[in-house]
Order: C-alpha cells, then structure tokens, then sequence
C-alpha cells in the first residue's frame, strides 16, 4: 500500500513547492486535479495536452520527488440545466481522459453533479 492525498489542498502552492511539500512528508502517490471543482492550480489538461515540453516538466517534477499519479480529477457538474456551464465542465473532463492517456494514468474522478 502506498500513502496517497489529492493535491488540490495545496492549490495555494507552486506544483513542485507541492510536491515537494507532500514528499517530505512521506506521500507516494497524489491525486491531481484538472478541471471543474478541483480547479487547474497544479495541472491545466488543455495546456499540457498542447505542449509536449510542458507534460515532459510535469512528469519530472513528480519524478524528482518520487510521487506518482493515482489519478487525475475533473470533478463538475456536466449535467448542469445551463448547457453552456455543462459544456465547460464536459470539455474538462475530455481533456483529462486525454490527458490520462498520454501520461499512462489509469484513473480518471469525476462526479456527475445535480
């Protein structure tokens, strides 16, 4: 078993002051948050999606502190009565299944709101 916390707590926090935050601390796993609810503080999808560059920084910095990802989480509301507030929260979560397969995570969170 491997000690695991959603980063969103530390949103507050540069990712890798995160990271590192969480490592000394003796957590092995993190659960990241992308979109919706858990906000984009520690990882905007469409952006890494975007920039090959960008993903390639995200992944060492966990490398560096020897964290890896049990999931990425786009919690919102995509059957919100707005469509234009559903699309948003929709688009999110696209992108982190997008996400979670070109960075091998096998775990995407979300609710479905309402």
């Amino acid at each position: 078993m491997k000690l695991g916390t959603l980063t969103v707590a530390l949103g507050d926090l540069p990712f890798e002051e995160a990271c590192r935050f969480l490592s000394e601390r003796g957590v092995q796993m993190v659960e990241i948050g992308c979109g919706g609810f858990p906000g984009k503080a520690h990882c905007d999808a469409a952006e890494l999606l975007a920039d090959a560059g960008k993903r390639e920084k995200f992944l060492e910095t966990l490398d560096k502190y020897h964290l890896e990802i049990s999931a990425l989480s786009s919690h919102g509301n995509m059957v919100h009565p707005n469509p234009a507030v559903a699309e948003r929260f929709e688009k999110d979560f696209t992108n982190a299944i997008l996400l979670a397969e070109k960075l091998k995570v096998s775990v995407v969170n979300t609710f479905s709101g309402c």
